[in-house]
């Protein structure tokens, strides 16, 4: 995988070099070859996994209710001011 560095600071722009900005471009060509078929088998195991989040969204939600009602029983310690002379 080759990488592409290239100042995009102009000159005259900063003091110091530590503040010249260089990007890196990977320099990669991806390609991929689809099917009908692999798209369906994509997008089913998407939305399984989107309703696996989605029932875990509805567990911690419930979760986090149950926790700030006992929460709530604690009585909290008071902050005592600092007063400075």
């Amino acid at each position: 995988m080759a990488k592409v560095y290239e100042a995009k600071t102009k000159d005259d722009e900063v003091y110091e070099a530590s503040q010249v900005q260089v990007e890196e471009t990977d320099m990669v060509e991806e390609k991929k070859l689809w099917t009908l078929s692999a798209i369906d088998t994509t997008l089913a195991v998407l939305n399984t996994e989107l309703a696996r989040l989605q029932g875990r969204i509805v567990t911690v939600t419930a979760l986090k209710a149950t926790v700030k009602a006992e929460a709530g029983k604690v009585k909290l310690k008071v902050k005592e001011e600092v007063i400075e002379e």
